[in-house]
């Protein structure tokens, strides 16, 4: 039966959807396994491993009855800039990612399809399928890949489907879905149209489903998530991006919002905190009484030696 899926996110956006991926789908399985059971649910996204290891050592499914160790996510994150998976790395989930599976640059794309197809999807290509390759050996069964990336930009662009066709050509037998985040209509990126057009005909030619998601439909639910929580609407901005709204909101507090609003506001923090730290506590080995692990140290299975005296001709 296939399971795993292995999360590919590349560039900004990618990243910044993927961070929000993990926290749901951690908070998600924390609320509907109060036991801390890993099984085959949790294997879909999540590796189970002990921590106590500089290279975490993998705990295998079994019959699905073993309970959680430390979970590491089936994810690759790709960015020609450090600074949103940085951001990742220092955040509450930043344990959740290995750091053999993290790959960036320094310069960006420039906004350049060309730039990130042409020029860093040739110079990071071994080290893109030696992630993949460490990701796919610990699936028992793989199903897909699933990359997160946007149309707009040069990394997710660009470096994004130079990826989605190195994984058709080394794993033809697996899935390639993509979440692809068109431009807005209004976007002031002015090379974001060529992006999409070149990017859309890679889709076409390597992806096998591809979820579209417009920016400007998401900034007009921001839009009318603002006009049902603040009853005199003054911090809804047709042209600011989904977090810039949210993080506007935020930061005007108390001060021009209705109590009402206020209060939704206070009380889904708090939720959002509760299910996070619900999932934090399966990030690292629990340690038993006197410093001594709880759960037992896997010795990795030794090969048979062969009982017959001259058996073993050379092949």
């Amino acid at each position: 039966m296939v399971r795993e899926m292995v999360m590919v996110q590349v560039g900004q956006c990618g990243n910044q959807l993927g961070r929000l991926f993990w926290e749901e789908v951690l908070a998600e399985h924390s609320e509907h396994n109060k036991e801390g059971i890993f099984d085959e649910s949790m294997s879909s996204f999540f590796r189970n491993v002990d921590t106590r290891y500089s290279d975490p050592l993998e705990v295998p499914l079994g019959d699905g009855t073993r309970p959680i160790s430390g979970l590491r996510a089936r994810a690759i994150l790709v960015d020609t800039e450090d600074g949103v998976v940085s951001e990742t790395l220092r955040g509450p989930l930043g344990e959740l990612f290995e750091q053999s599976q993290i790959l960036t640059d320094v310069s960006g794309a420039g906004n350049n399809w060309a730039h990130g197809h042409l020029e860093y999807g040739p110079r990071h290509e071994e080290a893109v399928r030696e992630a993949a390759r460490r990701a796919t050996e610990f699936c028992d069964s793989l199903q897909c890949f699933f990359v997160l990336h946007s149309l707009g930009g040069g990394t997710g662009s660009g470096l994004g489907t130079y990826i989605l066709g190195l994984l058709e050509d080394d794993y033809p037998g697996a899935f390639r879905f993509t979440t692809s985040v068109f431009p807005s209509e209004d976007d002031d990126v002015i090379t974001s149209p060529y992006n999409s057009v070149l990017s859309l005909r890679e889709l076409v030619d390597h992806a096998d489903a591809v979820f579209g998601l417009e920016n400007q439909q998401l900034s007009a639910m921001a839009q009318r998530e603002d006009r049902s929580q603040n009853s005199q609407g003054k911090h809804a901005n047709p042209s600011q991006p989904l977090g810039l709204q949210r993080a506007g909101r935020e930061a005007a507090g108390s001060r021009d919002a209705h109590p009402a609003a206020v209060t939704r506001q206070k009380e889904r923090a708090r939720e959002r905190e509760r299910r996070l730290a619900l999932g934090r506590r399966w990030l690292r080995t629990p340690q038993g009484l006197g410093g001594e692990p709880m759960f037992p140290i896997l010795e990795p299975q030794q090969p048979r030696r062969s009982s017959s005296a001259g058996g073993g001709g050379g092949g």
